[in-house]
C-alpha cells in the first residue's frame, strides 16, 4: 500500500538529547533509535487517526544533510480530511515551538 505525504515540518535549530525528549514528550510520539546512533534515521512515530497500514502518521526524522523534521503521511486508502491535515499541523506547530524549536511548512496541503 502506497504511502503519500501530506507535509513537512523542519525544525530549524540542531536537536539535543533534551530536545529530543521534549519533543517526543510534548508531540506523543513512540520513542525510536538513539541519537547517538548515525544509522538511526526515525527517532518517533504517533499514529493521528487509525492504526496499522490505514494510519495517518506523524513521524520524527533526522537525515544526514536536512533538517530534523517532522512529517504526516496516509495511505491513498485512508486520505484525511484538509480540515483534519490543517488541524493537525496547527497542533504539531505549536508543540514544537512550545519546546523552544523554530518550525517551517512545507508540502502544506494548502500551497
Amino acid at each position: 500500500m502506497k504511502r503519500l505525504r501530506a507535509y513537512k515540518i523542519f525544525l530549524a535549530e540542531p536537536v539535543d538529547q533534551t530536545g529530543l525528549n521534549n519533543l517526543r514528550a510534548v508531540l506523543g510520539l513512540h520513542p525510536r533509535g538513539r541519537l547517538n546512533d548515525d544509522w538511526n534515521y526515525e527517532f518517533g512515530y504517533k499514529y493521528l487517526k487509525d492504526t496499522g497500514v490505514q494510519a495517518v502518521k506523524l513521524v520524527l526524522w533526522r537525515a544526514d544533510d536536512a533538517p530534523w523534521h517532522l512529517t504526516v503521511s496516509y495511505s491513498n486508502d485512508n486520505i484525511p480530511t484538509a480540515e483534519e491535515l490543517n488541524r493537525w499541523q496547527a497542533e504539531i506547530i505549536a508543540g514544537v515551538e512550545s519546546t523552544g524549536f523554530s518550525a517551517t511548512i512545507r508540502d502544506s496541503p494548502e500551497q
